[in-house]
């Protein structure tokens, strides 16, 4: 219908989003262009209706359980425009003009094949931008992501013998009984000959899937395997019919949870993503939709979405089956463990689909086998009309990022030069006598800083005034007779404060430590007041000494007060912040944060660190991957630890993006 692309432009208006965007023109695509993946006698065809007779147009029409294809004399004009359109925005963010890009045009294009149309599809605009990319603009590695409710086999077929293009789709099939009703959307079509393994299906077999089941996909299978594949460009297939309320879909997807499937892939390719609209069929739905894809390619913060809760078992058992088949390809899928090998998963693929329809459903799967009751889809669309109403209330900080720094704090400083303590750690024994300096020393932060000034990152943040934590707030988390410890520091002679820090573990003294701890909290709190009082989305704290190993009682490697604990309960006590992740990628544990909230469930705590067996500091056994938390805290702190130096960024990674489902 040809309002899909007015009513997507209205309600990105409405948003303030257009005058936001860089509006470009659009360009008829050329012979050539469309010769990249379309054969000249399918081309001389879309061109001659032109100039049919409606009796002759109708002679070329299928009905949609067919082919789902009908002309009209400006069929061929309208397939020109959104493939020009596609191609134009697609150059300008590959050639580095436009950072990324969202393509309203209609009609879409990826059932589209090489000498037929399908689906409403003329030209396939997706395919060929990967093409013309490719063979053009000097792109090597292409990827394709499609959510678009139906299987895009078109560029499946265009592309399955091609390794430089990596396709993955999340599609419903019900077991082959929904369109475009094909063998070749199932898990086990995985690519030919060297494109083995870049073609990458996820079938959905019953309706009602939607933000659980779409993140579980995107996590546990997309984001590793694009890692590995390292993508140039990234284009999506974007069909807002898996949506809430589409009437040809029957999914669950809430709009603003395409912002986050997004804004998931704005880490690839050097954030070179282009969005073009495919398929959608509620109105509402389908506006919503894009216009939360274009604000998460604006960089603003993806609206909260409710409870996920647990994906549904015939979701979890296709994305097992996803995995079975293209772990032999995957370096990153060999962490994955699925519920069967290939060769057992080939006994219920879609060679032997009869076999599937005769098992037992529960009551609740042959539900959702059914169509949508009148009563499930009144509730849809009045749920829709819900999140519609909370996403105009969205609030977005008119600052990005704000920054504390404050060159004071690199007053601390071992008063003798070099350490001479005996309680350091081997590591730092071993650092200090390679380098003759300390690591944790005045020059981390000034250079850090220098380096943000370098890039021009300090002008573009909002600088926010650098202050003095208070007893009280530093109180939050550490022992009152700890901090009057503290304080008697700026007392002590060098000599005094040199024989005082042996009682600490990996720690030096200065008089000045007391002050630059209390300035480096009170920073790093100033960060999180602007964030959370609205003035600025997101915030970086440039600050010394560190604070995760401190405990709640004393010192420790190098912290004296925990910043990172401090401001969670700074944020739990002063904003009514109900759930906090603490995610920690220091190569050290950090002890002291868990111990903090071990025990508590409104802080997840999640922590990336080198253990070796418990012999890299901070040692012991609290490191250990099954200390999950004590009481009603247990399964809310997560430690993910290496043994040994040899986990790179590939392997970080996989483990990071698999964090993100919890």
């Amino acid at each position: 219908m040809p309002t899909i692309i007015v009513v997507c432009h209205d309600r990105m208006k409405e948003l303030n989003l257009i005058d936001r965007c860089v509006s470009i023109p659009i360009r008829s695509a050329t012979d050539e262009e469309i010769l990249s993946c379309h054969g000249p006698d399918y081309l001389q065809l879309l061109k001659d209706t032109q100039t049919m007779t409606l009796p002759q147009l109708k002679e070329h029409m299928e009905p949609d359980d067919e082919g789902g294809v009908s002309f009209s004399n400006a069929t061929y004009e309208c397939a020109c425009l959104a493939l020009g359109g596609a191609l134009e925005l697609t150059e300008r963010v590959v050639r580095g003009e436009l950072r990324n890009g969202i393509a309203v045009i209609r009609p879409p294009g990826h059932h589209a094949q090489k000498c037929c149309g399908n689906g409403y599809c003329y030209f396939n605009n997706a395919a060929i931008a990967a093409q013309i990319a490719r063979t053009k603009w000097n792109v090597q590695r292409v990827m394709i992501v499609d959510w678009d409710v139906h299987h895009g086999q078109g560029v499946q077929y265009m592309f399955e013998d091609d390794p430089s293009v990596l396709y993955f789709s999340t599609h419903r099939y019900d077991r082959k009984n929904f369109w475009p009703y094909l063998t070749e959307s199932n898990w086990d079509h995985i690519g030919k000959g060297e494109g083995c393994g870049f073609n990458i299906n996820v079938p959905w077999n019953h309706r009602d899937h939607g933000n659980a089941e779409y993140l579980a996909a995107f996590q546990q299978v997309l984001l590793p395997i694009a890692y590995e594949f390292n993508p140039d460009l990234v284009l999506v297939s974007s069909g807002i019919d898996a949506g809430l309320s589409d009437p040809q879909g029957e999914m669950s997807i809430h709009p603003g949870f395409y912002a986050h499937l997004t804004h998931m892939l704005m880490g690839l390719a050097n954030g070179k993503v282009v969005v073009l609209l495919e398929g959608g069929y509620s109105m509402k739905g389908l506006a919503e939709g894009i216009s939360m894809c274009t604000k998460a390619l604006l960089g603003d913060p993806c609206p909260p979405y409710e409870d996920l809760g647990k994906p549904y078992d015939c979701a979890v058992e296709t994305i097992l089956e996803v995995i079975a088949h293209h772990k032999p390809y995957w370096q990153c899928l060999e962490y994955q463990v699925p519920s069967k090998s290939p060769e057992q998963c080939d006994e219920v693929s879609s060679t032997t689909e009869a076999s599937l329809e005769s098992d037992e459903q529960d009551a609740e799967t042959n539900k959702l086998l059914e169509e949508m009751t009148p009563e499930e889809t009144l509730l849809a669309c009045k749920k829709l009309d819900e999140l519609i109403s909370q996403t105009s209330q969205l609030h977005v900080a008119p600052h990005r990022t704000c920054l504390a720094y404050d060159e004071r704090m690199q007053k601390h400083k071992p008063p003798f030069g070099l350490v001479n303590n005996s309680h350091i750690s081997n590591e730092l024994q071993k650092f200090i006598k390679l380098t003759n300096e300390h690591p944790e020393r005045p020059e981390r932060i000034s250079h850090i800083f220098e380096r943000h000034k370098k890039w021009g990152l300090v002008d573009r943040c909002l600088n926010v005034q650098p202050r003095m934590a208070t007893d009280e707030e530093i109180a939050l988390c550490h022992d009152p007779q700890y901090i009057e410890e503290t304080k008697d520091y700026a007392n002590f002679s060098p000599r005094e404060l040199l024989s005082f820090q042996d009682k600490y573990s990996s720690i030096y003294l200065h008089q000045s430590t007391h002050d630059c701890a209390r300035l480096a909290l009170g920073c790093t709190l100033q960060v999180v007041d602007t964030v959370l009082s609205g003035k600025a989305r997101n915030g970086v704290a440039i600050v010394r000494p560190p604070g995760h190993h401190a405990e709640y009682h004393t010192a420790m490697g190098f912290c004296f007060f925990n910043h990172i604990a401090i401001a969670a309960e700074h944020a739990k006590k002063n904003y009514g912040l109900q759930r906090i992740l603490i995610l920690d990628w220091d190569i050290h544990h950090g002890n002291g944060t868990q111990h903090m909230f071990e025990d508590k469930k409104d802080v997840l705590y999640i922590s990336l660190h080198r253990y070796d067996g418990g012999f890299f500091f901070p040692g012991g056994l609290d490191g250990m991957a099954d200390k999950v938390g004590l009481g009603e805290g247990e399964g809310y702190n997560v430690n993910i630890a290496w043994n040994g130096r040899s986990m790179g960024m590939l392997s970080t990674l996989q483990r990071f993006s698999r964090l993100s489902c919890l």
